[in-house]
């Protein structure tokens, strides 16, 4: 059925996201430095990955601001991060997500504050030498496996450090939402014997759990302490989580949550079960999550990890416990090559995830930036836009929480240009914008696939109460806005320019009822008082193949040229009538024969001729026939 109706209007409804990567400046900044010129740079930066993202019409970005227990923002309790400036601790100069919050919300897309919960260093410490980083160190809230060091989970102090870092960026800047990666437990694997640095405390624990679930349920109370934090402190920004990609076994965690194993979509491994200690499904199971984003970096023909049956059994997952699944894709596989096939195996992929979702709630997560525009790879964003993210589209709605119904935006008005209204005072209200032809109603403008006015018609969504329409929509058009929560659902629209009563329905003249036309055809209808008018003509009654359309018609009466229509064939045509404040209407629809093409009249071919022999220079000659040319 979904397939059905996305094939009829365009997906309303679709997480599209990006991974933003700072560690290592991944994806950004791609300059470090400090002073104006640098900083200029790196918003240019920043700026030009956006411009990329709202050209493939996407609307939200995961910015990572905290990859190593450091903060591309202005933090109480980590220190400024070094992929900044190049040195850990050092003030760049600026707000890196004052300003992303700002530029995102300037587009209409949605920020997520992209954290890394537990990571503290890759390389024993020694590239954390700050006093905030001395005095985490001799807190005794860290541990050690390896070159890996990462706040312990066991220890609440440590969740404690975690909530006071995550509860200052949403009291502080407007984020949409918070989103952690994959990295719980260090990865490699932890000893779970007298080795372990967090043995003894297991010991103490006296949980009478196996170590391997003592340590999953210490992540399992972050994320619950996590998600009442965020309830507890702005309940609109959403908490997410991007776990590693397979989950579910029959032999880790299926029995355990009541679920369908995923060995039974396809032979994946659940390595994040036994080695970093993560178990999504608990997450999902308790409800302390919005979504869950998977990273399902496979393409769809690998033989154990094939993306379609796991997007199709996280789909599963999400709609069995309630929540969203919004896949993260792999993206980075076409650095090398970044060719169509490359495109299209990405299009296969989103496709799959609308086909198995179970919610009319699909959604995409790129990672990552740099391969949708630039700087990397280049011509994924305008492909996309030409394919499946051909127009605009809102988050999924999240029905789980509880909402306050809103009504339409009052006053809304147009001037200059620009549609304005009285904004609502909420934090992270926005607003939906639609631009509807006034050749289309107001009942054939709503969506039978989703909620509302149909997304073909979205031009934008805005976080101030204006929006300023581009050049070419600024007449024509009756104009649609409505309030969207934090949660994405969309309240009662409020109009401008719609119409409320029908525009007078002329009567076609010339030509009807079959008769033949010229070439060059006039066509007549009646006249309506302070009209303009819209001609088509057609091959079908229905007018689905239109062939001949002509706008902005000052008069009733116009000339075409029919040269490009079937000989003799019969056609269709009709005329709208447009009228100010009033809504389209079209006349009864007549026919007319297109004229016969006759043959012209034959010449006699005069010389040479039969067999007659000639020389290298000749001349035909033939016998002329009036007004043609040869």
């Amino acid at each position: 059925m979904a397939l059905t109706l996305w094939a009829q209007e365009a997906q309303k409804r679709e997480m599209r996201t990006v991974w933003i990567a700072t560690v290592s400046n991944i994806d950004w900044p791609q300059t470090r430095g400090t002073g104006t010129a640098t900083i200029n740079k790196q918003k240019k930066q920043l700026t030009d990955l956006l411009d990329g993202f709202v050209k493939a019409n996407m609307n939200s970005v995961c910015l990572q601001v905290r990859p190593m227990a450091d903060a591309l923002y202005k933090s109480s309790y980590e220190p400024w991060s070094s992929y900044l400036t190049g040195t850990r601790g050092q003030d760049p100069g600026w707000d890196p997500l004052a300003f992303a919050v700002e530029e995102c919300h300037k587009r209409g897309l949605e920020i997520n504050a992209w954290v890394n919960p537990y990571r503290f260093s890759n390389s024993s410490g020694n590239d954390c030498n700050t006093a905030i980083d001395q005095n985490l160190k001799n807190s005794g809230i860290l541990m050690q496996v390896g070159n890996r060091i990462v706040f312990n989970p066991a220890l609440k102090a440590s969740r404690d450090h975690l909530l006071k870092v995550c509860k200052e960026m949403i009291q502080n800047y407007d984020i949409d939402g918070i989103i952690f990666d994959d990295y719980f437990y260090p990865g490699g694997g932890t000893p779970e014997d007298s080795s372990a640095p967090d043995y003894q405390l297991y010991t103490q624990s006296n949980s009478g759990m196996s170590i391997g679930d003592w340590r999953r349920a210490n992540v399992n109370q972050m994320v619950k302490d996590m998600w009442d934090m965020v309830q507890a402190t702005k309940p609109y920004v959403k908490f997410s989580i991007g776990p590693a990609g397979v989950a579910g076994q029959r032999s880790t965690s299926a029995t355990k949550h009541g679920v369908v194993p995923v060995d039974e979509y396809c032979r994946a491994s659940d390595w994040q079960y036994t080695t970093i200690y993560s178990d999504p499904l608990a997450w999902l199971e308790e409800g302390t999550i919005d979504y869950i984003s998977p990273q399902l970096y496979w393409k769809t023909n690998h033989t154990t990890n094939p993306f379609g049956p796991l997007t199709n059994w996280w789909s599963y997952i999400a709609e069995h416990f309630g929540r969203h699944h919004y896949a993260s894709h792999n993206i980075y596989f076409m650095e090398k090559t970044n060719t169509k096939a490359d495109w299209d195996e990405i299009l296969q992929q989103i496709r799959y995830s609308r086909q198995y979702n179970r919610q009319n709630a699909p959604g995409v997560n790129f990672y990552s930036a740099k391969y949708i525009d630039g700087p990397t790879c280049k011509g994924l964003a305008d492909y996309l836009s030409q394919t499946l993210f051909t127009h605009k589209a809102l988050e999924p709605a999240m029905p789980w929480h509880s909402k306050t119904n809103y009504d339409a935006p009052a006053n809304l008005a147009y001037s200059g240009g620009t549609l304005s209204w009285t904004g609502v005072n909420k934090k992270l209200v926005r607003y939906s914008v639609y631009a509807v032809p006034l050749t289309v109603t107001l009942d054939e403008a709503q969506s039978q696939a989703f909620d509302g006015i149909k997304s073909d018609y979205l031009v934008g969504v805005t976080y101030t109460p204006s929006f300023k329409l581009d050049a070419s929509l600024q007449s024509g058009y009756w104009y649609a806005v409505c309030v969207v929560d934090g949660w994405n659902n969309e309240f009662a629209p409020a109009f401008y320019n719609l119409a409320t009563e029908y525009a007078d329905k002329v009567t076609l003249v010339s030509p009807i009822a079959g008769t033949a036309a010229t070439w060059n055809q006039q066509f007549a209808w009646t006249a309506a008082d302070g009209a303009t008018y819209e001609l088509q003509i057609s091959d079908d009654a229905s007018f689905g193949n239109v062939l001949i359309q002509r706008k902005q018609i000052t008069s009733n009466t116009t000339t075409i040229d029919l040269g490009d229509l079937a000989s003799g064939q019969t056609y269709y045509w009709r005329v709208a009538t447009l009228q100010p404040n009033r809504i389209v209407m079209w006349s009864d629809a007549a026919t007319f024969k297109a004229p016969v093409r006759t043959p012209a009249e034959a010449v006699t071919l005069v010389s040479p001729a039969n067999g007659a022999s000639f020389d290298a220079d000749f001349v035909f000659k033939f016998t002329p026939v009036t007004a043609h040319s040869f």
